[in-house]
């Protein structure tokens, strides 16, 4: 071979393989603008993506302050039911009590019902300070509007004086819950247990 032709051959090889090198390298950088351009659409979409994540929580945290809310305004509620069934419960035993009043030269316990319902298994019960029963009165059924009168004097037989602020009328109600209606303050509380005896 003449040293022409292998100068030829090695210029046309080196051609080539330039030639390939340009080509290459425009592969080269079109994957690195592509690759770039990817990299701007990943950055860009973070970012999308960050701030949808802080309208989120924005959100999150509004609707944590509505269910705030709407908790607090559900227990409100919830009480104010209570208490109206505790008003509804007691209505009738609210309407039905035991006074101290003067019949002439006597003085006297009367109890009334101003409820629509009568009472049953009234009694008219003594109790001492610390809450000792010692002496009860049967009383029956007291209907609506009416009112039952007891001589205190008799009622009190054999007793040195007695402590009208220890009187207490304990019954049952149309809707069989057993009461009791303290004399001196009006105090109404529901009861458990049987008669006194």
């Amino acid at each position: 071979m003449s040293v022409d032709l292998s100068g030829e051959i090695t210029a046309i090889a080196t051609a080539a393989l330039a030639l390939f090198a340009i080509v290459t390298a425009a592969f080269a950088i079109l994957a690195f603008r592509k690759q770039s351009q990817e990299v701007r659409d990943q950055a860009e979409m973070l970012m999308v993506q960050s701030a949808q994540l802080a309208e989120q929580q924005k959100l999150g945290q509004k609707q944590t302050e509505v269910l705030e809310l709407q908790a607090s305004e559900l227990r409100e509620s919830l009480d104010e039911r209570k208490r109206e069934s505790e008003q509804r419960r007691s209505a009738q035993a609210s309407r039905a009590y035991l006074a101290l009043e003067n019949f002439g030269a006597t003085t006297g316990i009367r109890v009334v019902n101003t409820s629509d319902q009568p009472i049953y298994d009234a009694w008219v019960i003594s109790e001492s300070a610390d809450g000792q029963h010692f002496m009860s009165k049967p009383v029956g059924t007291v209907m609506p509007g009416g009112d039952f009168r007891i001589d205190a004097d008799k009622f009190f037989t054999g007793v040195d004086g007695f402590d009208p602020p220890g009187l207490a009328l304990q019954f049952r109600d149309a809707a069989g819950i057993k009461w009791r209606r303290m004399g001196e303050d009006g105090t109404l509380t529901e009861e458990s247990g049987s008669a006194p005896q």
